[in-house]
């Protein structure tokens, strides 16, 4: 078995090895500034991987170890207000800390010696219960030369509440800014209207007003798979946008006269279709979607003229005056000379794959085709301010590109060559069969495209499917994570602007317990891994910069965010391993959430963080062999030498956890003392798709042996408190936790459950994805045609269900809800709570109003993790 993984985390010992530049002069650091450069000129190697309280500042840095306290401790003669006071300092401090990045840009001079890295960060405000955006301009340039003798702090500016989208151009030359305004008439009457910037360095060249009656709202949804969000077209003339397709008919009361002076734009009035499915009510696409129309369509806006259109020429559009049924589009992107549009268009009932709408959400096997729109004739109407003779001219109709592919999403372009003649390439994520689970292994497929058109018979996989990485596999690989090979390409989208070169791209992967960056070299499907500073740290590509360089984020779960750029030079070397450097590297200060309590220094951070491998327990029928990982984390092994243990199963079940930083369980581990283990057992995304496919069908089971078998190696090594276990898991993490605390009911003696899974055969018909209750207990699910669950099917659910053992649970529990949840609905926990109470087993309800599934509003979260803080205080520690 290979020894752990290790990393020490930001407040470790420095290896000597390791060089600090630092960059702005102290005093302006420790005052005034928000961010901060350190010059890294270390080859990339090994991290110090050693447990020790010893921390080393960079000179001029305040100290990352701080005096918060460890909560209140066994004995304490704290009050509880005092305690309260703690916890409630302690994590506004970690996720001070947090650094969530997006929608950033490099632009560099004619030069290419200076960059400026444009970047949007989301940031908790507790005081306010929302989360707000901060605009960053770094100079990278300072960072790679290295001299700090001109260097000015540029504080971030925070992002208006109106501001929807803010979108740099290709070139940085131009900035489009969409907004909904709020404004008032002459009556004080306010309304709300959506509005387009467009920027030219300082200047605002124009406002474009939408037309209310062309669309509703604008979607921004980028970033997680879901629908996209604004496009620029390579020659900064056009954008194209994805938004709410206005209702076919205007539904209208029995007992209201029609009106009869109506505009030609206006729907045409229905009476009596408030309340029906399809006119008045719209079937929605589940959790996190509820407020959106679940029909959206495509528009361009030219930019010199301020003219928008609907891009007409997509598949389903013969209005049936519903909304029933058709397509759904999104995810555009332009081709390269603007003639076409390839866009993602989703089955919403029109397709036979999806007689109901199902929760989009995190559900990546969703029925979705590439499509292809000319836009030439449209392009023609927009562009010019008069109307031409031939505006009634249709455009060319669409063309499926993947008609045999079940699964396929997420286009982009290589950019173009100096000989236009030679053409580009599209790649885009796919699967031809697909896969039932909610998300799986991707391939990267491509084409040939030469003169607006796909060159026929060029379509290629370049990178295949994996199935177990313990064996040979059809992807040439570099590099191993862990001592995981490539397990095949699991993520959500490709990045925007992947491509540093004609033939290479960058893509964020998950890697075993890590994301990664890959570039892949569309040519030969040849896949490296990007060295980052860390093997285990978690990293992604932010942008790609003009001269085929990239900006990173590096995290781990004992370090927030740093920004790395590495040069074009560097990428294109064949042997990344050992030539790739980071030249520069960026780490934010943190950004206060709450007048509660001052943000004076970092967090604690000086626990370690290390990969943990455990043999795989066997059971009938499955043959996957890989080791099982677990992320463990371990507080100052001096102040804590046998410190309780917190067993983290996450959700999905088909999702992973990584070293990414989480502030809360860095808060949990910092400033609580815990150890955290967070197992990502077989099933689990990053591990290739033979480690999906052995889970369904075995939920309760295999996933619930796993679990035991990684806690009982940590509990038996002797580094944690063999006696003072607890669990704490949400989702399908929950429906782990209610197993194991029912099956194993002497090792755990606390447990935290968020809008847990507890009875399938209950759920199936309230939940918005009842095709994961059978594919997950039963293994299919009939795509084609709903049907009710049968008394089979009941009972086979009801056999995987944590609610069968629940008269075995004696830990006492915390329950935790989102009463607005979608996914796994509210009466699930509430189940599980009152067995518990009846019972007299110790057990505490949180419900979260206005919350869904996640409970990520940012007082409910904040509550949340300092209830369950103090539950693990009160069971494990006192």
């Amino acid at each position: 078995m290979r020894a752990p993984v290790t990393n020490r985390g930001t407040c470790r010992r420095w290896n000597s090895s390791r060089v600090l530049v630092l960059l702005w002069s102290i005093a302006t650091i420790s005052k005034t500034t928000s961010f901060r450069f350190v010059t890294e000129t270390h080859s990339l190697g090994t991290v110090d991987g050693r447990r020790s309280a010893t921390t080393v500042v960079a000179a001029g840095m305040s100290s990352l170890a701080t005096d918060a306290s460890t909560g209140c401790k066994e004995n304490s003669k704290d009050s509880a207000s005092l305690c309260a006071d703690r916890d409630a300092r302690a994590y506004h401090e970690f996720v001070a800390a947090a650094v969530d990045l997006s929608d950033a840009h490099c632009r560099t001079d004619n030069n290419r010696k200076n960059h400026v890295l444009t970047v949007i960060r989301s940031v908790r405000d507790i005081d306010q219960n929302k989360r707000r955006g901060f605009l960053y301009h770094l100079p990278l340039t300072l960072a790679m030369d290295g001299d700090d003798s001109t260097s000015i702090p540029i504080p971030p500016t925070e992002l208006h509440d109106d501001v929807t989208v803010r979108l740099p151009s290709p070139s940085g030359n131009r900035t489009a800014i969409f907004r909904k305004e709020a404004i008032a008439d002459d009556t004080t009457k306010r309304s709300q209207r959506q509005v387009l910037e467009i920027w030219q360095h300082a200047r605002l060249e124009r406002r474009i007003v939408f037309d209310t009656s062309l669309h509703g709202s604008i979607v921004n949804d980028g970033g997680g798979g879901g629908f996209g969000r604004p496009v620029w077209n390579a020659q900064e003339t056009a954008l194209v946008y994805i938004a709410e397709r206005p209702p076919p008919v205007k539904p209208v009361s029995f007992f209201e006269t029609t009106r009869v002076d109506q505009s030609p734009e206006s729907p045409p009035e229905q009476r009596g279709g408030q309340y029906t499915l399809g006119y008045g009510q719209t079937e929605k696409w589940g959790e996190k979607y509820h407020s959106q129309s679940a029909l959206l369509d495509l528009f361009c806006v030219a930019i010199e003229t301020g003219k928008v259109g609907r891009v007409e020429n997509v598949p389903g559009q013969k209005d049936n005056g519903s909304t029933l049924g058709g397509y759904t589009f999104g995810q555009p992107v332009f081709a390269p000379d603007s003639s076409a549009i390839v866009y993602v268009g989703w089955d919403a009932g029109g397709g036979g794959y999806m007689p109901r709408r199902l929760g989009l959400v995190y559900c990546q096997q969703r029925p979705s085709k590439l499509y292809l729109s000319p836009i030439t004739q449209l392009w023609k109407r927009l562009s010019t301010l008069s109307e031409s003779d031939d505006s009634e001219v249709s455009d060319e109709p669409f063309t499926c590109l993947t008609p045999d592919h079940r699964i396929s999403r997420s286009p982009q372009f290589s950019p173009p060559p100096a000989n236009a003649s030679d053409g580009t390439s599209l790649v885009f994520l796919s699967s031809k069969d697909g896969f039932d689970t909610h998300s799986g292994c991707l391939e990267l497929h491509g084409v040939s495209w030469k003169q607006g058109r796909v060159v026929p018979d060029s379509h290629s996989v370049i990178v295949a499917s994996v199935g177990d990485p313990g064996k040979e596999q059809p992807t040439k690989a570099n590099g191993d994570v862990a001592g995981l090979s490539f397990p095949g390409l699991f993520l959500q989208q490709l990045p925007e602007n992947c491509f540093v070169s004609g033939t290479h791209l960058l893509i964020n992967t998950q890697w075993g317990s890590c994301v990664k960056v890959v570039r892949v070299d569309i040519s030969t499907g040849r896949v490296d891994l990007l060295p980052c500073g860390n093997p285990i740290s978690s990293d992604e590509l932010l942008c790609t910069t003009s001269d085929g360089g990239a900006i990173l984020s590096r995290k781990l779960l004992n370090e927030p965010t740093s920004i790395l750029y590495v040069s074009g030079t560097d990428l294109q070397s064949n042997n990344l391993a050992s030539t790739m450097k980071v030249q520069s590297s960026i780490q934010m200060e943190p950004i206060a959430g709450t007048s509660f309590s001052a943000i004076l220094n970092f967090p604690r951070l000086d626990f370690s963080c290390e990969i943990h491998q455990t043999d795989p327990p066997k059971v009938n029928g499955v043959g996957l062999t890989i080791p099982i990982q677990s992320v463990l984390l371990l507080p100052d092994a001096e102040q804590y030498p046998k410190p309780p243990l917190i067993v983290v199963p996450h959700g999905g079940p088909h999702s992973c956890s990584s070293t990414s930083f989480l502030p809360s369980y860095a808060y949990l581990c910092g400033h609580g003392g815990y150890a955290i283990l967070m197992v990502n057992y077989r099933g689990s995304t990053g591990f290739g798709q033979d480690s999906i496919e052995s889970l369904p069908t075995r939920i309760g089971e295999l996933d619930v042996k796993d679990v035991i078998a990684a806690t009982l190696k940590v509990q038996e090594s002797g580094i944690v408190d063999a006696e003072r276990i607890g669990i704490c898991g949400g989702s399908h993490g929950g429906f782990l936790t209610g197993h194991c605390t029912s099956q194993y009911p002497n090792l755990f003696k606390a447990a935290a459950m968020r809008n847990p899974v507890v009875n399938i055969p209950s759920m199936v018909t309230s939940t918005d994805i009842p095709d994961w209750c059978y594919v997950e207990a039963i293994g299919s699910y009939n795509w084609r045609e709903y049907m009710p669950p049968t008394s089979t099917s009941i009972r086979m659910m009801w056999d995987k269900s944590p609610i069968r053992h629940v008269d075995r649970v004696q830990t006492p529990t915390l329950m935790a809800l989102g009463m607005q949840d979608l996914r796994v609905p509210p009466s699930q926990g509430l189940e599980w709570y009152h067995s518990l109470r009846s019972k007299g087993v110790p057990t505490k309800l949180l419900t979260y109003d206005g919350n869904d599934h996640a409970i990520a509003g940012v007082k409910a979260e904040a509550d949340h993790w300092v209830n369950i803080k103090q539950w693990f205080d009160n069971h494990l520690k006192n």
